[in-house]
Formats: structure tokens, sequence, C-alpha cells
């Protein structure tokens, strides 16, 4: 059985998987992570992987997301969020916890009971895997045809489908020494509106931007529409996620424009980012001090060291700035440099008034990206 799974993810072409552990997927895991024709990523939360997984598909693969049932929860957030509204469409596959009749641990038991119901309210297609060989290749034709209307669709394998593994791969990242670079003055704290400004006329032409959701996103559409900007609206702290998906799965340089509220949401992001180490990435952390598209809600950026957290996690090269030269000389180095780049960036609260609002749908948005990225696939 372990085989026919394999050999189908590889007939319909899912060339891109994103996972949190599951001891039953252990299979799976062992052969996509040797695989020639399918990449692997290992994520720190089913949030992420969902990130992950969406980025891989903004840039052209067709991706899923493996994980176990206990975690979908964790997943909901972007799921509805930036994959419905996004049309961004997910092979998942997950493992069915505590199936009513089967005996398992009692904090599997309610998940187990509500699982379809859940995916059915997320109006995805969902069906458990079958033992029946024709039956499985109907269930992952269904799954591609699906993938192809940019609709998500989940697989459901209950224990005991697959034949019981151990984890048997070897990890191969060594951790990356680097220090961290201060351009920093007393020139004036930016606002963001300005700082972005500055990224553009200092970026290359063909940098792809992942904006994170809120103001961010608005600052850089008011500045200018193009398609190579997606500006993520919801599954706050994704962007890093999505980002990651992309610069694995293309070799233009992939730039995220994240906040400080949004990247503590998900600081297990920057370890991944980290342990993968994609050279064409810069991760930009605009940091305000400030949840600004909330309110002006203080973040806890005051006491947490993004710079060093992020040297901690791997990152090749790291840089703070406070002022727009600052950031002009740490842009211009990442640019030169191998990433993963991270750039702390000291801005001011506050943002436009009356600011616009993005005009292009998000699922316009993300096929006019994909789009981009696959013209210019190097």
């Amino acid at each position: 059985m372990n085989s026919a799974i394999i050999e189908h993810v590889k007939l319909q072409n899912i060339t891109f998987w994103s996972s949190v552990p599951c001891s039953i997927l252990n299979p799976l895991y062992n052969v996509f992570s040797r695989s020639d024709d399918i990449r692997s990523v290992t994520a720190t939360s089913e949030g992420e992987a969902v990130g992950i997984a969406s980025g891989a598909w903004l840039a052209g693969e067709r991706a899923g997301v493996m994980m176990q049932n206990s975690g979908l929860g964790n997943a909901i957030n972007p799921l509805t969020s930036l994959n419905i509204p996004f049309q961004i469409p997910l092979a998942l596959m997950i493992t069915w916890r505590g199936k009513p009749g089967m005996k398992d641990e009692p904090q599997h038991e309610f998940m187990g009971k509500i699982t379809p119901s859940l995916l059915s309210l997320l109006e995805f297609g969902a069906e458990e895997i079958s033992t029946d060989l024709v039956r499985l290749e109907q269930s992952f034709r269904t799954l591609a045809a699906q993938l192809d209307e940019r609709k998500s669709h989940a697989l459901l394998i209950p224990s005991g489908i697959l034949s019981s593994q151990a984890f048997d791969v070897t990890p191969s990242n060594e951790i990356v020494t680097t220090s961290v670079q201060n351009f920093l003055d007393n020139r004036g704290i930016p606002t963001r509106y300005k700082a972005i400004e500055a990224c553009l006329d200092t970026l290359p032409e063909l940098s792809a931007i992942i904006a994170t959701t809120g103001k961010t996103g608005r600052e850089l559409f008011t500045i200018g529409d193009q398609e190579r900007f997606f500006y993520q609206v919801g599954s706050m702290g994704c962007a890093s996620a999505i980002g990651l998906g992309v610069a694995l799965n293309s070799k233009l340089p992939i730039v995220i424009f994240d906040g400080d509220g949004a990247a503590l949401m998900k600081l297990g992001n920057l370890a991944t980012i980290g342990n993968q180490s994609p050279e064409n990435l810069i991760h930009i952390i605009f940091d305000n001090g400030v949840y600004d598209s909330t309110g002006g809600q203080f973040t806890h950026s005051q006491t947490t060291d993004f710079a060093e957290i992020a040297k901690a996690c791997g990152y090749c090269n790291v840089y703070r700035a406070n002022s727009i030269e600052g950031l002009r000389k740490s842009v211009t180095n990442a640019v030169k440099e191998s990433g993963p780049n991270l750039i702390h960036m000291k801005i001011a609260p506050g943002s436009l008034k009356n600011l616009a609002r993005p005009t292009v749908s998000p699922s316009e948005v993300a096929f006019r990206f994909r789009t981009f990225l696959t013209k210019h696939k190097l």
C-alpha cells in the first residue's frame, strides 16, 4: 500500500510537500525526503506547512500538505483566509486519528469524530483512502481534478493503512555561523510607507514581493500595483512561510515584507527558513512595536531581538537598520549575498490616512503572481 500511494503521488505530479510529523506517515516522509522527483519540507506547525505549500503552488508547483488530524485546527486559519479566498489549491493527506470505532488515545477521540464534518464545513472534498487499488487510483484522480479547478481536496488515512516504519532520514543541514551587521544612526525612524518605497527603489526589478496582511500590503498597493506583488490578506504570520515555499521553487529574488506582530505569531517559520537555507530569500521585518492594523496595541517586539533570533535560526546574513539610508545599505548587501537574509528595520507607528485597499481580488492576485513567477522560471 505504501508504494501504491507513492506511485499515485508521482503520477499526479504532486511535486512539493510540506508536513508536520506523524508516525503513521513515516513511510511517505522517508521516500519523499530522498526522492529526486518530490521536494519535502518539514514545518514547525500545520499552519506554517499550509503557508509553505501555498508558496510552492504560487511558484508553479502542484503542492500538498501532510499532517495528523489532531493538528487540523492549527491549519484552519490559513486554509480559510488564504487558500479559499486566493483559490490556492492543496492536496491534503491527513491521518485520521480517533476514527470512530478504532481504539486510540483519548485526546484524539473528539477530533476523530468531527474530522469529516470539519472538512465538509471548509467545503473541501474529502474521502477516506481505500486499500482497494482501483478505488485508490480513483481517489487520486479525483484529487488531481479538484486541484486543476483550484480547489483543495483531502485524503484521510486511518491507522493501519500504511505499513509501520521508523523515520530514518539523516539531517543534512549544518549550523550556520553568522554575525549581525548594524546600520544604525540618528537620522530619524521613517514610516513604513517611506521604508517600502526605499526597498522598491533598491531591490532588483524582477524581485517578487510577498507583503504580510494588514496595512503593509495596503501601502504596497497604494505605492503602485504590480503583478509581482502578492498582497496577503488573513493568515497572519504566514507571509514568511509563503515566501519560503516560493523561494524553494524559484530562482528569482524573493522578498518578504513582514511585520513584528506577524513574525512573532509564527516564530517557528524562522527556524524552518534557516534550516532550508534558500539563497534567494530576503526577509524584511518592519518593526513599529504595535499591531498597527488592529488599533495600535503593543507587540512584544520591545523585548524581542529579531536579529539575534534569525542568527540563531541559521540565516546567513542579518542586518539591523533604523533609517532609510541604513535600510538601503542593508537591502543592497542582502541582494549581493547568498541568503537567507534578514533585515530588522525599525519604523514609526502609524500609516497613511484613508489608506486604499487592493482593488484586485485575492484569486486574481494569486493567479497573476503565479503567472509572473512561472513566466520567469529559470
